[in-house]
């Protein structure tokens, strides 16, 4: 996976690319492996596509990015392999007896110690109370409180956030402190259906700017990367106000890609401060098997296989 420019406080994560047979037969045999240790998970998880994304690949790259889950289609392991037979990190995602995400880490294949991991805790309700990110150089961690369509992030301290949600748990907006210590409304969502179609971004001085986005009719299969919460949210919802993301542009197929996570289709374009366009070829269930879009003027492939 390799990292373009940031554009606000969006970063550009792009996934590995140019699979071939051998390197699907060798990731079918490892997702056996963890299949049977992960066997004991029964329970359906409903934040999954009825397709699983077995592979990622950039066709102006020379890895595949390669997906595996247990029997309840949950997402327990993700490889990236620079080349045909060169792994460079394996992301592991782990659960708890009540299907509960609890950690997900990434380790480099030359080593076996983590380069960074992301720890949850939870209410007995189910509700996310902390979110815990640890790397090398860091350790920080977000607790949260609910209130009657109200989440609050950090509460009592200097980075306290508050999301605000409608009658159906969507997130409408987000507030924080500005150098006066009182809130205001820095992000809003306008929603079409199940669709985010505006992203309205003011600073604190109350200077604002809007991105607009359409979208196909068909399936998005990326909310495999996505953990739902008893409350209708999802992790990577909430993950998105905690790192102020503003995603212009969508970053198409990881699982740092919170936009794409909030809505039920795929994007096509994004207009206003930024643009895009997208274009998709579809397989006969309408769900997308290449993506070719543009970013700073640079033509890529996304190339996705299914189980």
């Amino acid at each position: 996976m390799k990292q373009a420019l940031q554009i606000l406080v969006l970063y550009f994560l792009t996934i590995s690319c140019s699979s071939t047979d051998e390197t699907i037969e060798k990731d079918d045999q490892t997702h056996e492996e963890v299949s049977e240790v992960d066997n004991e998970t029964t329970e359906q998880n409903d934040t999954t596509s009825s397709k699983l994304i077995e592979s990622l690949s950039f066709d102006n790259e020379k890895g595949i990015d390669s997906l595996f889950y247990d029997l309840t289609n949950k997402i327990i392991l993700k490889k990236k392999y620079l080349d045909v037979d060169q792994l460079g990190y394996s992301t592991h995602y782990k659960y708890d007896s009540a299907h509960n995400l609890i950690k997900i880490y990434r380790v480099h294949s030359s080593s076996n110690i983590p380069s960074e991991e992301v720890n949850y805790t939870y209410y007995a309700n189910g509700n996310l109370k902390s979110r815990n990110y640890i790397n090398s150089t860091s350790n920080k961690t977000d607790y949260l409180e609910y209130a009657d369509h109200t989440v609050f992030l950090n509460r009592n301290k200097d980075t306290e956030v508050k999301i605000n949600l409608d009658s159906s748990n969507r997130i409408v907006s987000a507030e924080r402190k500005n150098n006066a210590d009182q809130f205001y409304i820095f992000k809003e969502f306008i929603y079409t259906n199940s669709n985010i179609t505006e992203i309205k971004v003011t600073d604190n001085t109350q200077n604002s700017i809007s991105y607009f986005f359409e979208y196909d009719d068909k399936n998005n299969p990326f909310i495999v990367f996505d953990h739902i919460l008893p409350n209708d949210l999802s992790i990577k919802k909430i993950e998105a106000i905690i790192l102020h993301s503003n995603y212009p542009f969508i970053t198409i197929g990881d699982d740092d890609n919170y936009f794409g996570f909030l809505n039920k289709n795929n994007v096509i374009s994004c207009s206003g401060h930024s643009s895009s366009n997208y274009n998709y070829s579809y397989d006969s269930d309408n769900y997308p098997e290449k993506i070719t879009y543009e970013f700073l003027f640079n033509k890529n492939s996304l190339i996705i296989t299914y189980h």
